[in-house]
């Protein structure tokens, strides 16, 4: 009797036993980092399969966290939901909710705040690990950021392209450095009519248990890829909401296109969809979808005021105080395919100031123009916008923006200042003792570029440090490996004379029309 009484007891802890048991049989995670210009390509009507709710800033143009997958090794298979009356609370979350929404977001339709997607991976996968609420999101992210695929990719110049395929061998072998053998990369198969294209969504890197480190995947995975992999680009326009109002202008049609409009109305269905490729592969059209990588372009004030013609000077700007430092020029959109820029995409060019009016401060310090007569910056900026901007994918705000972040990113002066090279009124330094100095931070994906003054043409000269040339992402996120060689036009022996406004401080500031004199060597010389 007393035995059958102790049964049901028995039977309850072997039970709980059991269940501990199954909980505490993870033993690695998978990271599963999803690519939003595959998941988000347009449905067949054209519509977005992906939306942002209106109150959140856009996700962030990369590698996005899916899921960290909780596994265990003795049998390869998924542990989840090991906690039948989950809690998911958002206040531990409050200080990673900037990340969290640039970089694990909800994509789905309708439009979400991200919540409920924190919620099912924290209660499918998240409860089943050692780790609290706040280190499951926090190493995730760390991981994200660790492994940096898009940077990665980019570096071995597979980029975003609307028209290139890479083959699968290659984007294994340009994330081997950062990742190791830990990666598996999927894709979705895509059917068409005449072929069937693989098309890059998801990489799936191995974790261990405390989500701290990347490690070798206990569990042999293959990617279900074909041999060739299109890497489509993830831009905003894929997102249901409409991009900023200044990137996106209303037009009205032209009389020309009301014609094709309503010849395209009269048209049976077959000959609709050839007339719509036929306009689609206009020249307008053309150049803006052959834009797959950026040039940022840096200019050392030093060499353009010593370089400009005896009947010209360099001018103070109207408006705020430029840095002594190399100031942005230019990012100059360029198609990889024929190495050559593509320009002046929008044949009715708008240019607005106000959604700049949060990095004006920073515009007028590292975007500043020094040309004559002084101005603004701003007629400048709409050149540079009109000629480049509109090829981008980009708006406006982002263009600018991400021009001025990667400035700060490849940081040339405190890089040359590292190595020894700094600005000097008579000094001259070896053409490859600057490339040494610029390749750790940069890599191999820049170009120095030099301005020519002649003492005696054509025997004397001397070449003076003028730009720094990038590659960068067609995101404009990322440094990459230049797509097509570009060669150095300076000597082997290079000048990098001081910014004459730093030495002279800024007495004349209240003429809008100040003169950058340059001093002589005597009054520079360090």
């Amino acid at each position: 009797m007393a035995g059958s009484k102790a049964l049901p007891t028995f039977c309850f802890l072997l039970c709980a036993a059991s269940c501990a048991l199954a909980a505490a049989s993870y033993d690695y995670m998978i990271l599963s980092l999803i690519w939003p210009g595959t998941s988000c390509q347009p449905g067949w009507n054209g519509k977005p399969t992906c939306c942002v709710d209106p109150y959140i800033d856009n996700p962030e143009m990369d590698f996005l966290v899916e899921a960290m997958e909780t596994y265990d090794s003795a049998t390869g298979e998924v542990v989840a939901k090991c906690e039948p009356n989950c809690r998911f609370l958002i206040n531990p979350l409050a200080d990673l909710m900037d990340d969290l929404y640039a970089y694990w977001p909800s994509l789905s339709c309708p439009a979400q705040n991200g919540l409920q997607k924190w919620k099912t991976a924290w209660c499918t996968y998240g409860n089943c690990t050692s780790l609290s609420e706040v280190n499951y999101f926090g190493r995730a992210l760390q991981l994200r950021a660790r492994a940096d695929v898009l940077h990665a990719l980019g570096s071995k110049a597979i980029i975003p392209s609307e028209t290139k395929s890479y083959s699968l061998e290659d984007i294994e072998d340009a994330l081997v450095p950062k990742i190791g053998f830990s990666a598996v990369v999927e894709c979705t198969k895509k059917i068409g009519v005449l072929s069937t294209e693989y098309l890059l969504s998801r990489v799936r890197i191995c974790v261990s248990a405390d989500g701290k480190s990347i490690i070798g995947c206990p569990f042999a995975r293959k990617s279900n890829c074909g041999s060739d992999v299109k890497f489509y680009p993830f831009t905003e326009d894929m997102l249901g909401r409409p991009r900023h109002p200044a990137a996106d202008h209303i037009k009205l049609p032209s009389d020309k296109t009301m014609a094709q409009m309503a010849v395209l109305k009269a048209l049976p269905g077959i000959c609709l969809l050839g007339l719509l490729l036929y306009l689609s592969s206009s020249p307008a059209a053309m150049a803006a979808s052959k834009s797959d990588y950026l040039i940022l372009t840096l200019m050392w004030p030093g060499s353009y005021c010593t370089s400009v013609q005896p009947t010209e000077k360099c001018c103070m700007p109207t408006n705020g105080e430029p840095a002594a430092d190399f100031l942005v020029q230019a990012l100059e959109t360029y198609d990889s395919t024929t190495g050559k820029p593509v320009t002046k995409c929008s044949s009715s060019c708008a240019f607005k100031i106000l959604p700049l009016v949060n990095m004006l401060d920073d515009l007028y310090t590292y975007y500043a123009n020094l040309t004559c007569p002084s101005n603004s910056g701003m007629p400048h900026w709409k050149d540079v916008w009109c000629t480049y901007g509109t090829c981008s994918r980009l708006n406006q705000s982002l263009y600018f923006d991400r021009a001025l972040r990667l400035r700060e990113k490849v940081n040339p002066l405190v890089n040359l200042g590292s190595s020894g090279i700094i600005p000097h009124a008579t000094k001259s330094y070896s053409l490859e003792d600057i490339n040494d100095a610029l390749a750790p931070r940069i890599g191999l994906s820049f170009t120095v570029v030099c301005t020519r003054n002649y003492i005696l043409w054509p025997f004397f000269y001397d070449d003076y440090l003028y730009q720094i040339r990038v590659c960068v992402s067609s995101d404009g996120r990322s440094v990459i490996g230049c797509p097509n060689g570009r060669e150095s036009n300076c000597g082997d022996t290079v000048k990098f004379p001081p910014v004459p406004y730093a030495l002279h401080g800024r007495e004349g500031d209240s003429v809008s029309s100040t003169l950058i004199e340059l001093p002589s060597g005597d009054e520079t010389a360090l």
